[in-house]
């Protein structure tokens, strides 16, 4: 399961909020697109 990333800035207050499963998907997704092996099958 992964949940929204908190980011903090140096004195603790909250700064941004990262929609954690929609950046993995992103990220996932297109590391795998360019693996050689998912091309072949």
């Amino acid at each position: 399961m992964i949940y929204d990333i908190k980011v903090f800035d140096k004195h603790g207050k909250l700064k941004e909020v990262i929609d954690g499963p929609k950046v993995f998907n992103e990220t996932w997704y297109a590391d795998v697109a360019k693996s050689p092996y998912m091309m072949e099958r």
